[in-house]
């Protein structure tokens, strides 16, 4: 059985389905928070140029 994730490939083993469903949720998950991060920042950033527009 092959699985994809993010252009990888897996070759699982008997047994180990479990296993690599855990590591792939994990790396979904982590890269849902590294894209929250990069969305929070761009915010941060629009809220600073809009302030200081505001106070200039």
């Amino acid at each position: 059985m092959k699985q994809n994730l993010s252009g990888s490939v897996f070759n699982l083993k008997p047994g180990s389905d479990e296993i690599c469903t855990i590591k792939m949720a994990e790396t979904n998950n982590n890269y849902q928070k590294a894209n929250r991060r990069k969305q929070l920042i761009k915010i941060q950033d629009t809220e600073n140029e809009i302030n200081a527009q505001i106070i200039n």
